[in-house]
């Protein structure tokens, strides 16, 4: 099965902001994919949209429309372990480590976080909303980087 993600765990996954990542597909330099989720038809994003997001980030704004839709192209169809555009070179293998944490990342907080009432996101088994815990790291009022997993009780 092929990688699908919603926009906002494809902005998770490369550390970017989802609205960066709506407007690489609005502005026509990243292909549109949608899929229907839970009845909703939904943007997706694959591992070659997640390696142009990743390599883009930092530079997008020197780069023209035209050359993020070459290094987007390259990176659609990579011949070997590195893409080229010019003088731009990546390394795909790289890239491809770094979207790998952070999926695995993504797996683990999937498994602490359940739908609940009214489609809100919550810590599995509890009713407190994910938002209210991510608010409270940011302020820096929660120590998530302290491990809290069973296995080290």
């Amino acid at each position: 099965m092929s990688l699908a993600l919603t926009p906002n765990e494809a902005a998770f996954t490369v550390g970017r902001d989802v609205d960066a990542v709506q407007r690489a597909v609005d502005s026509g330099v990243v292909e549109k994919r949608t899929r229907t989720i839970r009845g909703r038809e939904r943007r997706v994003f694959g591992r070659s949209e997640l390696r142009f997001f990743k390599v883009v980030a930092g530079v997008e704004d020197d780069l023209t429309k035209k050359g993020r839709r070459k290094l987007y192209e390259a990176i659609l169809h990579p011949r070997g372990q590195k893409v080229s555009v010019g003088p731009f070179e990546v390394d795909i293998a790289d890239v491809d480590r770094q979207i790998e944490d952070r999926l695995a990342d993504l797996q683990r907080i999937r498994g602490v976080a359940a739908t609940g009432p009214e489609g809100t996101v919550v810590l599995r088994g509890t009713s407190i909303p994910v938002h209210v815990v991510a608010a409270l790291a940011e302020a820096g009022g929660l120590d998530v980087s302290a491990d809290t997993s069973r296995e080290a009780a």
